[in-house]
């Protein structure tokens, strides 16, 4: 399983961003015919889509909306419900203020 964000590594707090989760085979490929269950979740006190089942018309890839609100680098996990050892955390992303670069807080 995957989860792709948009190439940028920075957000701001309280901006809702796409992310893409795609679940594979073994064999590397997209599992099109993928019907599992996965659950979001996150340190902080980010706004997480439900747990989700994956239908046949999804293909095994789907978009979702998340919103982090805490500054700093946050991290997204992406489970499958019945088999936790499918799961995926993507790269870390730096949440910032609006109109602040740097993601501290400050100006």
């Amino acid at each position: 399983m995957t989860v792709t964000a948009p190439a940028a590594s920075t957000v701001t707090a309280g901006d809702s961003m796409s992310i893409t989760v795609t679940a594979y085979d073994a064999y590397g490929n997209v599992a099109t015919g993928y019907t599992g269950t996965v659950k979001f979740s996150n340190d902080d006190k980010a706004s997480l889509p439900r747990n989700y089942t994956f239908t046949a018309a999804d293909a095994g890839v789907l978009k979702f909306q998340v919103t982090f609100e805490r500054l700093g680098y946050q991290s997204l996990k992406v489970t499958d419900t019945q088999h936790s050892s499918i799961n995926c955390t993507p790269a870390q992303m730096l949440v910032k203020n609006k109109g602040d670069g740097d993601g501290d807080g400050g100006d």
